[in-house]
């Protein structure tokens, strides 16, 4: 791995952790460890540099980067969203899990579409611009899958009860 994706993997699981920190240690609150739900932090992580070794479906000769950003970036977003949730005590009915995890996919890809573009303009590395359609809908469809298996999960879990 280059040195990009060691900064950026570290930041994925450092960065909600820290906000959160801040802003809770400026507006008051409790404060919050790192463990255990920041082993979520550590798994999304981990998704991104093992996202990046995954083979890449050629769709319609117009993307070569779709399981790269479902998982890098798709996964990633539903781990944050689900982070945040259990940091705050979020209780959601599926339709309020749907649209925010739909919230947190699109602003985390918006980020990444923007990082990319800083990058390639800073000449860091060079990335094709023309598939930002398919990167948004991996990444939500990778999102989506997440929240189907962890609903899926939570099921035959209380039903084993």
């Amino acid at each position: 791995m280059n040195f990009i994706t060691w900064l950026v993997t570290i930041a994925i699981a450092l960065f909600p952790w820290a906000a959160i920190s801040i802003y809770r240690r400026i507006y008051g609150g409790k404060q919050i460890s790192f463990l255990p739900d920041g082993a979520l932090l550590v798994v999304a992580a981990l998704f991104y540099p093992i996202a990046r070794v995954f083979p890449e479906p050629n769709i319609f000769e117009e993307t070569r980067t779709f399981f790269q950003h479902a998982i890098g970036a798709g996964f990633v977003s539903f781990l944050y969203y689900l982070y945040c949730s259990r940091t705050f005590n979020w209780k959601h009915n599926i339709v309020l899990q749907i649209i925010y995890v739909f919230a947190f996919v699109s602003t985390m890809g918006a980020i990444n579409e923007l990082l990319e573009f800083l990058a390639t303009k800073l000449g860091v590395y060079t990335l094709d611009g023309s598939d930002v359609w398919y990167d948004i809908l991996a990444n939500t469809l990778g999102a989506f899958a997440c929240l189907i298996a962890y609903r899926a999960v939570g099921i035959v879990h209380s039903t084993k009860k």
